[in-house]
């Protein structure tokens, strides 16, 4: 998704395109942190990292991560274990 995403009130991506404008060469470090939810509002866990940056359209928008620092799990283990995943329109396996 390059574009904008949902509504800005609500839940909502900013696009695959700023996402790359706002961590390319700013001269500033950014952190992530990647949350898993699953049905009924059940979370799994938070990841952070200590740098992150998504490169341009030519490259695919790859996502570059920087060194892992925590993890905080919470039903993770088996309640995902073996199950197919849906991000956007991909579904990864």
């Amino acid at each position: 998704m390059k574009g904008f995403l949902g509504e800005p009130d609500g839940n909502y991506f900013i696009g695959l395109d700023n996402l790359h404008v706002l961590t390319e060469g700013s001269g500033q470090q950014q952190q992530l942190k990647v949350e898993l939810w699953g049905s009924g509002g059940v979370k799994y866990l938070d990841a952070y990292y200590d740098s992150f940056s998504v490169l341009g359209e030519a490259d695919n928008f790859k996502l570059e991560i920087g060194g892992f620092l925590t993890v905080r799990e919470t039903n993770f283990g088996t309640a995902v274990k073996g199950k197919v995943f849906i991000v956007g329109h991909a579904v990864v396996m």
